[in-house]
């Protein structure tokens, strides 16, 4: 599991599903987790990605780490970092929090 951190706040899952997949990665990940700020209608800033094997992982940061998710001008530079959650400890709290 990865975390994507300082992505827009425009950013939804399915864009985020698109931007992996213009990178590369379709079919490595199962779960994309994307908290909300509610009142907003907005993420905050930071995505969780779990792909299906550590291999997968290490091609999404080489591949995205330090680069915009999208080609949208206001799109800010991706950092990517491995997650202290990973695998069914990261499926079940997602399951979990909704």
């Amino acid at each position: 599991t990865v975390v994507l951190q300082r992505i827009g706040y425009f950013h939804t899952k399915s864009s985020i599903r698109r931007s992996l997949d213009s990178f590369g990665l379709a079919g490595t990940y199962d779960t994309i987790y994307l908290p909300m700020n509610k009142k907003k209608g907005t993420n905050l800033g930071y995505a969780f990605v779990n792909f299906i094997s550590p291999h997968y992982a290490s091609v999404c940061y080489q591949r995205m780490h330090g680069r915009p998710l999208s080609s949208y001008a206001q799109d800010r530079v991706c950092f990517i970092e491995y997650s202290s959650m990973q695998g069914g400890t990261f499926l079940a709290h997602t399951r979990s929090v909704g």
